[in-house]
């Protein structure tokens, strides 16, 4: 209701004037017809008075007795409304479709979980007056509606390679495009496609995301065309989001130099990059080991091995995946067994795009007998805006001390910040 109320509140306060002023008009002496004509004259001259036709009308004289003053108050608040309604008119219906003449803009290209960031990024670096773009092929995207009702922002429907639509978003003349989608290969064409609209006097800087790692470091190494290769930048967000994961939450304790033990739950993209930023850290020797669960059988070391950067730790060793979920009690029964009378750090990461999921094996893992996954650090990947309603789920179901180890990694919040940086940090 409140909803509803928010979008036709100017509906509703133009019926209620003109409801009014019907009224105020057959109490009035300007109506000068008897029977049902004076009903059509009062509610003529009602509306009559949207489009100031009251100079024709006339005014009431009398302002001492009560529909005289709320017939005043409906003459001053008709035309505004009508004002109001004819503006709101031109402003979406056709100054919307003309193309507006941007400049040192930014274009945003995608508009999926990633691009909003980018979004939001760019609205808190850039003054308020500072236009964006954004170009998004799925016209049924959830932020369309808000965002084209921005007047900073003019949003397109349409292909990003097209090179058509990119002239139409003024890409020529912007101070930046943002690539930020997941199709690898389409983020590389419109590359390409944006070569022709280069100019040498205009600084545009183009940012794209590679998601691939095999394929960002062989693009962001060989890139042979100089005029590209001078603007454009590769990045790749979820390489940095768990090279900051590795870093800064799978560590050791100050002074505690044990051996570290990880199990990865999950082996996407995520879970991938995160393994072999595990492996950048030259500390890790022989004697720290990786353990991996997945249910893609297609996986084995060898496979991994070979999409991996050089330059990765080959000391640390790495056991065969266990090609199963985790919610099977063998599977915990057989991790449990290899890390059994060890006295190594040992850390649970779940991977998975799943909050419930994760949160309901952080739980079990901690709950279960004696173990020494029970004694392990968990860390759940979790959607930032879910961290607060997790952890007191979190406190309703155990007790503190077995919550300490459990740590939500917030991986919008982090994925935000590694944008900034690839992005935004000059």
């Amino acid at each position: 209701m409140l909803s509803w109320t928010i979008r036709f509140w100017k509906h509703a306060l133009m019926l209620i004037t003109l409801s009014c002023a019907f009224v105020c008009f057959l109490s009035s002496d300007l109506i000068t017809a008897n029977g049902i004509a004076r009903v059509l004259q009062a509610f003529y001259f009602s509306l009559g008075i949207f489009i100031l036709a009251g100079f024709d009308i006339g005014f009431p004289a009398n302002t001492s007795s009560l529909p005289n003053l709320l017939l005043w108050i409906c003459y001053f608040l008709a035309p505004l409304l009508t004002a109001s309604f004819v503006y709101s008119f031109v402003q979406e219906k056709l100054l919307k479709k003309l193309n507006p003449h941007y400049k040192n803009h930014t274009v945003i290209c995608g508009f999926g979980k990633s691009g909003k960031l980018v979004y939001e990024l760019a609205r808190a670096h850039y003054p308020k007056k500072h236009k964006i773009v954004v170009i998004e092929c799925n016209p049924d995207n959830l932020y369309r509606t808000e965002l084209s009702k921005k007047p900073t922002v003019w949003w397109i429907c349409g292909n990003f390679t097209d090179e058509l639509v990119l002239k139409k978003a003024r890409g020529k003349y912007a101070s930046e495009i943002i690539i930020t989608t997941n199709h690898d290969f389409a983020n590389l064409k419109a590359i390409f496609t944006m070569k022709s609209m280069l100019d040498p006097q205009h600084p545009l800087r183009i940012f794209c995301h590679i998601g691939d790692p095999k394929l960002h470091s062989a693009f962001k190494n060989t890139l042979r065309d100089k005029e590209l290769s001078s603007r454009v930048k590769f990045f790749n967000a979820y390489d940095v989001v768990t090279r900051r994961l590795a870093a800064n939450w799978l560590q050791n304790p100050p002074g505690d130099q044990r051996p570290r033990s990880f199990i990865l739950v999950g082996l996407g993209r995520f879970g991938r990059l995160l393994l072999q930023n595990i492996l950048t850290d030259s500390s890790l020797t022989g004697q720290d080991e990786i353990a991996i669960v997945t249910l893609n059988p297609s996986y084995d070391v060898q496979r991994l091995k070979y999409h991996w950067p050089r330059g990765l730790n080959p000391k640390p060793r790495i056991l065969e995946p266990i090609i199963d979920t985790i919610q099977n009690p063998s599977v915990w029964q057989r991790l449990n067994q290899q890390f059994k009378g060890n006295d190594k750090n040992l850390f649970v990461i779940l991977c998975r795009d799943d909050d419930i999921a994760n949160l309901e094996t952080a739980i079990s893992l901690k709950t279960g007998p004696v173990s020494p996954l029970r004694q392990s650090t968990i860390v759940c990947r979790i959607f930032s805006k879910t961290v607060k309603a997790m952890s007191d789920s979190l406190e309703k179901r155990i007790t503190e001390n077995e919550q300490r180890d459990i740590r939500f990694f917030p991986f919008q919040d982090e994925l935000k910040e590694a944008l900034r940086e690839e992005i935004f940090e000059k």
